[in-house]
């Protein structure tokens, strides 16, 4: 897998969060002068919508904000993309013929964010290749998509269009 993160900082006390994966980068304003708003920024490969914007196309060249006006705390990409906002809200987009997007549907892509559906707050959600998975504020693992080698780890092979329950990633109790 080539992902790559990074944060940077300039003189203007500025950080930023970039990952790049399956030619795109997806990047989070987290402080700037003036403060950051969790705006992401997405440019690059774009034929699976998974930039955000709206509209699909080849290549988009110059950094753009993702529509919605959604603030998000964390984002990361693959074939689609996801974000999660400071409320544990996970929305995704781009492409979606595995329901890797999680809307209980599949498509060849959604262009702008979707709610992931279900009703889960998440800690932290990750955008794989062709599915996504998350863990909750609950302690609770949920994955979706792309099922064809066992990726969802539910026991099956079969393709999931909305989050499914993995396991409990709480302690046991004594």
């Amino acid at each position: 897998m080539s992902s790559q993160e990074s944060q940077h900082r300039n003189n203007t006390t500025s950080l930023v969060q970039f990952q790049y994966r399956h030619r795109n980068t997806l990047a989070r304003v987290v402080r700037a002068a003036p403060p950051g708003d969790g705006t992401a920024y997405c440019w690059g490969y774009n034929y699976r919508g998974n930039l955000g914007r709206g509209y699909w196309s080849l290549t988009e060249y110059t950094p753009e904000p993702v529509i919605g006006g959604h603030v998000f705390q964390s984002v990361n990409t693959g074939c689609h993309s996801c974000g999660l906002t400071g409320e544990g809200d996970a929305w995704c987009w781009g492409y979606n013929p595995y329901g890797q997007l999680g809307l209980g549907y599949t498509s060849l892509r959604e262009l702008t964010p979707q709610a992931v559906i279900g009703g889960h707050t998440f800690a932290y959600v990750s955008a794989g290749v062709l599915h996504t998975c998350g863990a909750t504020t609950a302690g609770e693992a949920w994955c979706w998509g792309d099922n064809q080698r066992g990726e969802v780890g539910d026991g099956s092979y079969t393709d999931r269009a909305q989050p499914v329950f993995v396991f409990d990633l709480s302690p046991p109790t004594p």
